[in-house]
């Protein structure tokens, strides 16, 4: 076959949004800003560079899980597991491809015919590591790709730390690596409608009455984005950037600060205590090449105690790029479920709060005055009265700081959401959807019509209602999966 027809696949397969790729060389990784064109692939093909590809901001064209464990061994169970479990929920074996990575792990990757929104790419991907318990492994790790923000490489390039091509490889012969660029030729792609038949009849439908779905929507509305969630967000920081910061040093003057600003936010983050923070901050200075800063080391301590003193003082936040809110069907359920209009609202806006904040362990902080700002409830002893009322009923739990000699000053509280916690992406229970953190009223929309069918929609809603939701998802763009 040409080498035109294979480039021509690798267009109808992998690349959708072309305004911004990946290039691997011999210097590492970087983001090119400018369009792919064929001319990109052909160098891809030839082993200039490895070329990677992005999801639109919408949609995508593919699902890759990303395999990346250490462990040969190790990293072809994790393939095995999740190539069963693929076949198991509906995805026949003539759908499924994998190709190395290069270096450690695996790509297995699915095709469609059209293009599938990201929204429902995710949940696909929540719903299948759940299943193979792989969400969170302690060998490695499965990852999403490609997303808006993450890229991917694709295969047939090549790995230039082990200057191997990253072949297709045979499932039924333990991996091996079918060293064809035509096999490409060969991949097949699903179609959507299949896809998505697979995907809703593995989600679970609720309950929920035309009244809960009115006070669901008033919730919504009232609902207030704190400017936080816009202010002082920089987009070239990620959690992933920062651990390689620890991992890697210094690479040049001028940075030592910011860097000692951002590992000291993660770790307060992670939920180190300030001492512990600070002992971190100074031994992980000790190891750093010299040449790389001009500071005295009295001046370092100095500025390391300052860090760590107004990081907690002043309770700095670790704010990286936005992250998506996904809302789940039963968290409208649960919330909806609650005795209280202010109740609904101030728990509401604790979740909201939680899924942009929350530490690892599920830790956020939240003020009293940011409570106010996002629900419009000016009274204090309100929000109070609220709050332990909430912890009463265990839908939240609230970590109570005391500081200062006297115990009468008191920190902000931190909160823990309750919420559903031990079954919340079970993929038996769970049906979501990822929205924006504004006041939107398309949000509600779409979450009406991504959560429920157009049957149990026409139970919960008035014809005049039913037929004011269509209206407005065909005007907005919104489709209705079972529409």
């Amino acid at each position: 076959m040409s080498q035109k027809e294979i480039i021509q696949k690798i267009n109808d397969l992998y690349i959708l949004y072309r305004k911004k790729w990946l290039k691997l060389d011999e210097t590492g990784y970087s983001t090119i800003s400018s369009t792919i064109t064929d001319y990109h692939v052909k160098n891809h093909l030839q082993g200039h560079y490895t070329l990677g590809v992005f999801a639109g901001s919408i949609f995508t064209k593919f699902i890759c899980f990303d395999v990346d464990v250490k462990d040969p061994q190790l990293a072809k169970w994790t393939v095995y597991k999740l190539v069963d479990t693929l076949q198991e929920i509906g995805i026949p074996g003539e759908y499924i491809y994998i190709s190395t990575s290069g270096n450690k792990g695996y790509h297995v990757e699915i095709f469609f015919n059209k293009p599938v929104f990201n929204t429902d790419i995710k949940q696909f991907y929540l719903m299948v590591l759940n299943y193979t318990k792989l969400l969170n492994i302690d060998y490695g790790k499965v990852e999403l790709r490609p997303t808006h923000t993450q890229g991917v490489k694709i295969p047939l390039g090549k790995h230039f730390t082990t200057n191997r091509i990253c072949w297709y490889t045979d499932f039924e012969r333990g991996l091996k690596p079918i060293e064809d660029y035509n096999y490409i030729l060969c991949i097949q792609q699903m179609d959507t409608e299949f896809f998505y038949d697979i995907l809703n009849k593995a989600k679970d439908s609720i309950d929920i009455t035309e009244q809960q779905a009115i006070e669901y929507e008033n919730i919504v509305s009232k609902h207030k984005p704190l400017k936080i969630y816009d202010e002082n967000v920089d987009p070239n920081v990620t959690i992933e950037a920062i651990e390689n910061l620890i991992k890697t040093g210094l690479k040049m003057q001028g940075t030592r600060h910011n860097s000692l600003l951002k590992i000291c936010k993660l770790n307060k983050y992670n939920g180190m205590s300030a001492e512990e923070n600070k002992q971190f901050l100074i031994e992980w200075m000790a190891k750093q090449n010299k040449r790389m800063y001009t500071s005295k080391w009295e001046d370092v301590l100095k500025d390391i105690d300052l860090i760590v003193k107004y990081t907690y003082e002043r309770n700095y936040l670790l704010v990286t790029k936005r992250k998506d809110i996904t809302i789940t069907s039963n968290e409208i359920e649960e919330i909806l479920k609650i005795k209280g209009k202010n109740h609904k609202l101030v728990l509401y806006a604790l979740l909201v709060h939680s899924k942009r904040y929350a530490n690892k362990d599920g830790v956020f902080y939240m003020s009293y005055e940011q409570m106010k700002n996002a629900t419009g409830i000016d009274s204090r002893t309100t929000l109070i009265k609220i709050i332990n009322e909430l912890e009463k009923s265990n839908l939240i739990k609230v970590i109570r700081n005391i500081s200062g000699n006297n115990k009468l000053i008191k920190d902000t509280n931190r909160y823990k959401i309750n919420l559903l916690c031990s079954f919340l992406y079970n993929p038996e229970n769970v049906k979501s959807i990822t929205i924006c953190d504004k006041n939107c009223q398309n949000c509600f929309n779409a979450c009406l019509c991504r959560l429920f069918d157009n049957k149990k929609l026409k139970t919960m809603l008035t014809r005049r209602e039913y037929e004011a939701l269509i209206k407005n998802t065909e005007l907005n763009n919104i489709p209705c999966i079972a529409g």
